[in-house]
């Protein structure tokens, strides 16, 4: 559905755009194809992992996304983290981690 919207987005700009263009055709397809792969590869992933994981496990995984999204900016964009990015990321970990150690004392 959002591959359909960003298609529609990029024929109205390309129609309405002055001379200055932000969105290039090559762009936006770039763009389109690199979510629809990796939605298409996360989403085959996630779904054949998540029958072998209990419930808690699994959200404490999906709560690692925000850090490992902050750290692959970083890393492959050269992204500034804020410091509230920073000391969120922090406390994210640090949850999951105090999680996991009670239910491993349990």
């Amino acid at each position: 559905m959002a591959s359909i919207l960003v298609i529609v987005a990029v024929l109205v700009h390309g129609l309405t755009a002055s001379t200055t263009r932000y969105l290039t055709l090559s762009g936006s397809l770039y763009a389109l194809l690199s979510g629809v792969v990796a939605s298409a590869l996360g989403y085959y992933l996630w779904y054949r992992l998540l029958p072998k994981i209990d419930v808690l496990e699994a959200s404490l995984m999906q709560l690692t996304v925000p850090a490992i999204a902050l750290l692959l900016g970083w890393l492959f964009l050269a992204e500034s983290p804020s410091l509230l990015a920073l000391l969120a990321t922090v406390f994210i970990l640090s949850g999951i981690a105090l999680t996991s150690w009670a239910k491993a004392r349990k």
